[in-house]
């Protein structure tokens, strides 16, 4: 059975957000009137929102790592809204990602900072 590109579409729609109903094909050749996507912040909301059962059965301490990595992913929504190729959920790991690296690599820094400072501190000893 040949199905047009908006049935096709609307199966996808369905099976990424299936709180969303089917549309109803409204005639040959038409993409249904006043159809949306919804907003990157929304599905980021939903995506937060499905979370809501696994959050609740977390640790305390796992809850609020689980709320910073949402947080850290809902810096970057602006952005995710430019990549329309990924998935929603995926470049909301992305950004998650994205924020956990910028610490390990302040981090880094930091590190390298106290490393290089006591190596200082040691030749200033040797040598006085």
């Amino acid at each position: 059975m040949v199905t047009s590109l908006e049935e096709s579409v609307d199966q996808v729609l369905h099976f990424l957000y299936p709180e969303q109903p089917l549309q109803e094909s409204s005639g040959k050749g038409s993409l249904g009137m006043g159809r949306t996507l919804p907003s990157i912040t929304q599905a980021f909301l939903q995506e937060q929102d499905s979370f809501s059962r696994f959050r609740r059965a977390l640790r305390r301490s796992d809850q609020r790592a689980l709320d910073d990595l949402f947080a850290s992913a809902q810096q970057h929504l602006a952005a995710a809204a430019y990549a329309a190729h990924a998935l929603p959920f995926e470049m909301f790991l992305l950004a998650m990602l994205l924020e956990e690296h910028k610490q390990v690599m302040h981090l880094r820094r930091l590190l390298e900072q106290a490393v290089d400072g006591q190596e200082g501190d040691d030749v200033a000893d040797r040598y006085p």
